[in-house]
């Protein structure tokens, strides 16, 4: 057995006992490990300030709990628990579905569309989320790019990303902010079929501009495959969020002291930059 994920069962075993964990189900993510047995899923930030991060995600899933949506999402089961060795944890539902191999934006469309227009129509005044971006730093992300990310970056790279930042803080939002999953695609949407079931990992969710979660589609499909369901303004704002999602991964990777994470997120602002993809992948610009 791996003795990372030794260690981390052996945690795990400990703060939440009696569920049956094993090796075979646990699971490393970017920012997360997961374990998970038959009615649970497990989440535990990985890097520094572990019971902040986690104490911030668990508290978006509690304000979520009285939203009741046609798909399911997880529901908090637990108060985060903390250890000596620094983890922090909490316990969610299992939700669910499967990962469907990407059928292209036709086959799906209804089903992304559908699941974003729930989002939209959230009644939002009584939930208690973070600010946009609070997983990469919220009020101090440019900061963070600015005194952090920028020297890492090729000479030839840092004003064009200090460009996108601006751009991206220059846009203006939308009368109607509405609920927003802040990393809304297809892998993180639980299918049967063409059709979602579910959304996990609402580590980004915030209230604000609901073409943050065009942002991601964008970068799967494109704005040309996008262009008779979103409205032209929507998909400007949307490929401006869009240039500045390695960034933001970046920065929350430094915040984290994930340094592996950081370099690879850098690394695609530095190949986006050069291929001309950063606001798209066929390379249009807003």
């Amino acid at each position: 057995m791996d003795e990372d994920v030794s260690a981390f069962l052996s945690w795990v075993e400990v703060s939440f006992p009696g569920h049956g964990w094993s090796t075979d189900r646990v699971r490393e993510g970017a920012f997360h490990e997961v374990a998970l047995c038959e009615h649970f899923a497990l989440r535990a930030p990985r890097g520094d300030r572990r019971h902040a991060r986690a104490a911030r995600e668990a508290a978006s899933l509690w304000s979520l709990q009285q939203v009741r949506f046609s798909f399911d999402v997880p529901r908090l089961r637990s108060d985060v628990t903390a250890g000596s060795t620094g983890r922090a944890g909490y316990l969610t539902t299992l939700v669910p579905g499967n990962h469907e191999p990407d059928l292209g934006w036709d086959a799906l469309r209804d089903g992304y569309l559908r699941v974003l227009d729930e989002l939209t129509h959230v009644l939002v005044d009584d939930l208690a989320l973070p600010p946009v971006r609070a997983w990469c730093g919220g009020g101090r992300f440019p900061q963070v790019v600015n005194e952090h990310l920028l020297p890492l970056l090729p000479l030839q790279v840092r004003a064009p990303a200090k460009r996108l930042v601006r751009d991206l803080l220059a846009l203006r939002r939308p009368e109607h902010r509405t609920l927003v999953h802040g990393d809304f695609g297809h892998h993180n949407l639980l299918w049967e079929g063409p059709t979602p079931v579910s959304l996990i990992d609402l580590d980004h969710v915030c209230i604000d501009d609901p073409a943050i979660d065009v942002a991601p589609l964008v970068g799967q499909y494109g704005t040309k495959a996008l262009s008779g369901d979103f409205d032209d303004e929507t998909l400007a704002r949307a490929m401006t969020h869009r240039a500045t999602l390695s960034l933001q991964v970046a920065a929350a990777a430094e915040l984290a002291g994930l340094t592996a994470l950081r370099d690879h997120a850098l690394q695609s602002v530095v190949s986006r930059h050069t291929e001309g993809t950063l606001h798209d992948p066929d390379g249009a610009h807003p």
